[in-house]
């Protein structure tokens, strides 16, 4: 029974002496098909080794059916990082095994380890007149993780599904911080949260936890000279004019300004 000629694959993808890095696995192998002279099913075997001469092989791909497009690809399982690998592929096709290709290699970078940043300024339950400088130490790291950005996020609770300020931030020298654009006006929330993330692919993201951001209520200026005596029985208590804003008093000795229209059920007994 006669057999048909095969020419051996020829490799595209990962280029000779490429460098892949850890994250960007898995690895996909591609190349160019053979040439099969009697037409029948075609199938490709990718071999992966840690040495040349393929003693030690790490993962063998077998019967890998022919793609159209005139390339085959496969996808392999993770690798072990920081090593060299050598790949090569052959055709099986209308009864004819043909021999390997050409021998590529490529290198798996090293392993990139990122843990979490930690707080170190504002801590959980600090009070704050107006926005702070949110500040973590930097995320601890080994591999080459190469330059990183962090994201700080302000929300309204601790689930943070209402981001109300957020911002990246490159990473400094041992400290990253973000500061808060110096127009915006802080919100009225008595609590915020916040936390700083790295957000990059080849790790998953390392969150602090978050911290409570109480929100300092501004001392209101007071109208000297301008007290006003309130009475709801059986109390009564003196509370002050503010100058800013109009219409708007604070109880004496405290410094939360509220409008003079919303003390309700309060009579003004006299003005000194």
């Amino acid at each position: 029974m006669a057999t048909g000629s095969v020419t051996a694959p020829r490799p595209i993808v990962p280029a000779n002496n490429a460098l892949i890095n850890n994250q960007s696995q898995p690895v996909t192998l591609i190349v160019l098909n053979a040439v099969v002279t009697k037409p029948g099913d075609t199938t490709y075997t990718f071999e992966v080794a840690t040495d040349v001469a393929f003693g030690s092989k790490v993962q063998t791909k077998d019967g890998v059916a022919e793609a159209s497009g005139g390339q085959t690809s496969v996808r392999l399982d993770p690798l072990a990082p920081a090593r060299d690998y050598y790949w090569r592929v052959r055709a099986q096709g209308g009864g004819t095994t043909g021999v390997f290709g050409a021998i590529f290699r490529f290198t798996v970078g090293a392993a990139v380890v990122l843990n979490a940043p930690t707080a170190v300024s504002p801590l959980n339950g600090t009070t704050t007149a107006g926005w702070p400088i949110f500040t973590v130490n930097n995320a601890p790291k080994s591999g080459p993780a190469g330059a990183l950005t962090y994201r700080f996020e302000i929300s309204t609770n601790n689930l943070f599904t209402t981001i109300v300020l957020a911002g990246n931030v490159p990473e400094g020298v041992n400290r990253t911080s973000f500061v808060p654009p110096a127009n915006l006006a802080a919100p009225s929330q008595a609590a915020l949260f916040w936390r700083a993330t790295t957000p990059r692919r080849c790790v998953r993201p390392a969150v602090v936890s978050a911290r409570p951001l109480p929100r300092r209520r501004p001392r209101c200026p007071l109208n000297s000279g301008n007290r006003l005596r309130f009475m709801r029985p059986p109390h009564a208590e003196t509370w002050e004019r503010c100058s800013t804003p109009t219409g708007h008093i604070r109880r004496t000795g405290t410094d939360r300004c509220r409008r003079q229209s919303s003390a309700t059920g309060w009579v003004s007994l006299r003005a000194s």
